[in-house]
């Protein structure tokens, strides 16, 4: 669906009670070295990950001011902390962006008591990683201390707790949930 018709399809639902919105989209990860790349490849994971953020979060924040309590929960990769890997740039670029917005948009929406929050995992069984050589994936789990990669219920476990009202004081954060595979 084309971002203008998702806003306006968002504005005709504005009136609705919205209390937690969740970020998760990404573009397939294709790896090309950034000799190869045109600014292009950067701009659809930037117009993905951050733009439609923004675009959507200007249509939900109103309604969201008045629920108080409201989340916004975006869904990065450890690639934003340490040392990004080779050859994935735009990807990297594009969740890199997406962390920038919600660092500020927590320090802005603190005050109505809307959190804003980001959840980075390492390697996921998704069909994300669906295209990545098998022996990458089993090299990746071997090398984690717990043995294996993440499964979906290891993100949706965090994502209950920033939505919990116990996770009230959290916000500007990026939870990096990597199976010890990443230490900071």
């Amino acid at each position: 669906m084309d971002l203008w018709l998702a806003k306006d399809a968002l504005r005709a639902e504005s009136n609705k009670k919205i209390d937690i919105f969740i970020h998760t989209v990404t573009l397939p990860i294709i790896h090309n070295k950034i000799q190869n790349l045109e600014w292009d490849d950067y701009q659809k994971h930037i117009d993905l990950q951050t733009r439609a953020f923004f675009e959507i979060t200007k249509v939900i924040i109103p309604t969201m001011k008045e629920n108080k309590g409201s989340r916004i929960i975006c869904i990065l990769s450890s690639y934003t902390v340490g040392s990004p890997p080779k050859s994935i740039s735009p990807y990297v670029v594009g969740k890199y962006s997406l962390l920038g917005l919600t660092k500020c948009m927590a320090i802005e929406l603190a005050s109505t008591g809307i959190t804003v929050n980001c959840i980075s995992p390492t390697m996921t069984n998704t069909p994300l990683i669906s295209n990545f050589p098998k022996k990458l994936v089993e090299i990746n789990a071997a090398q984690n201390p717990l043995g294996r990669i993440l499964k979906p219920s290891d993100i949706s476990s965090t994502i209950l707790f920033l939505c919990a009202e116990n996770s009230d004081f959290i916000t500007g954060q990026n939870i990096l949930i990597s199976g010890g595979e990443i230490m900071y």
